[in-house]
């Protein structure tokens, strides 16, 4: 018996000694900053800690531990182990020893996962700090690094490519007697033109009669041109500015060229707000690039890096339906100068389908550069 308890306790002595250092493992920090990403799939690594100390504190590694309680209890206490040991220790310590092992394999299996755990969510931040810089990438490699926000980049890019002034007023005319089959009278209207620019549109408005109207756009420097030609122009964002607009308050909302510079939800947005801040009877105009034309919609829309996407005709006339506009109708303008259909009044089929061909061609090459959609409130 005394052969076996010596084994037990050198057992014990050993034991507690490779326990004592055989896994040594650094905390785990939690208080540096984790991604909001991966934050729910890492453990509370505090608590665990916390729970395996304690658990280490508890491990009993010597099971005769010193006895203080008072010295009658101790002398009782002493004995009865004595006893216990003498009696039942071949059966006792066997089974406690191995208990004792069992914890410690325990312990130090939960402390490898903790370990493997804090490995991975390493692993998890440095993926997600990866994707993040991917991403930041992407989204810089899409804006080409075209200062657009820059309001003089923005005004000399449309000098270049948008056309003089005149030549913008003059084109802009042909959509006055459309808009004069709705609204006769212009003195007694209120106009809203959003993307309002140099105030091309503003020119045309108020030589037709126009008193009351505003030319929204963020561009300081057109603002200050069209200002310098006696027009009022707020310099803000115009969608924005229609949602905040009171409903039934204004009898013409335009927009020229402004449309294909909105993402989809902020072109929903334009249009039924626009529809809740007109007037029963009042119209809006917006007109945009007509991609049918094929130079247009191959080449020079892409022109502008701010561009958002081509808007075919039939498809916005849907979005205008859609939003509960009434009369909606699509106003091809701006062919170019050399487009003519032919027509040779010929009686033969042959070359009337020829014509057909060749003046289709024509049209999709020379035809009309931009179109405006008009729509009705009722």
């Amino acid at each position: 018996m005394s052969v076996t308890f010596k084994d037990f306790q050198r057992n014990v002595k050993n034991r507690k000694l490779a326990i004592d250092n055989s896994y040594k493992s650094e905390v785990l920090e939690t208080d540096e900053e984790i991604s909001p990403e991966i934050a729910g799939c890492i453990p509370d690594f505090k608590s665990l800690n916390n729970t395996l100390s304690t658990a280490r504190s508890l491990q009993r590694i010597d099971g005769y531990h010193t006895i203080q309680n008072g010295k009658i209890k101790t002398f009782i206490k002493r004995v009865l182990r004595k006893l216990i040991r003498i009696f039942f220790g071949w059966y006792i310590f066997p089974v406690y020893e191995q208990q004792t092992s069992v914890n410690s394999l325990l312990i130090d299996s939960v402390m490898q996962l903790r370990d493997e755990l804090k490995n991975v969510s390493v692993k998890l931040e440095e993926t997600n700090n990866r994707i993040r810089q991917l991403n930041d990438e992407f989204k810089k490699s899409l804006s080409l690094d075209v200062p657009c926000d820059d309001d003089l980049f923005y005004h000399c890019f449309e000098e270049r490519f948008r056309g003089t002034r005149d030549n913008i007023t003059e084109r802009l005319r042909s959509y006055i007697p459309v808009v004069k089959e709705y609204l006769p009278d212009f003195s007694k209207c209120r106009f809203v033109d959003i993307g309002s620019g140099r105030g091309e549109w503003l020119d045309v408005i108020r030589e037709n009669g126009a008193v009351d109207y505003v030319g929204i756009d963020l561009n300081k420097i057109q603002n200050s041109i069209s200002e310098e030609y006696g027009h009022k122009t707020l310099c803000t964002d115009c969608v924005r500015y229609i949602e905040e607009l009171p409903e039934n308050s204004i009898d013409m909302i335009s927009g020229i060229q402004i449309i294909e510079h909105l993402r989809q939800s902020e072109l929903m947005n334009l249009f039924k707000s626009s529809l809740k801040a007109l007037k029963p009877g009042g119209i809006v105009l917006f007109e945009t690039p007509n991609p049918d034309n094929i130079t247009v919609g191959a080449n020079t829309f892409f022109y502008d890096p701010t561009h958002k996407r081509i808007l075919p005709p039939e498809m916005i006339k849907y979005y205008f339906d859609w939003c509960g506009y009434k009369q909606v109708r699509i106003i091809e303008a701006n062919p170019d100068s050399c487009w003519k259909d032919l027509n040779s009044g010929t009686e033969n089929e042959a070359y009337k389908d020829c014509e057909k061909i060749i003046n289709n061609i024509a049209r999709q090459l020379y035809g009309p550069m931009d179109y405006a959609i008009i729509a009705i409130k009722e």
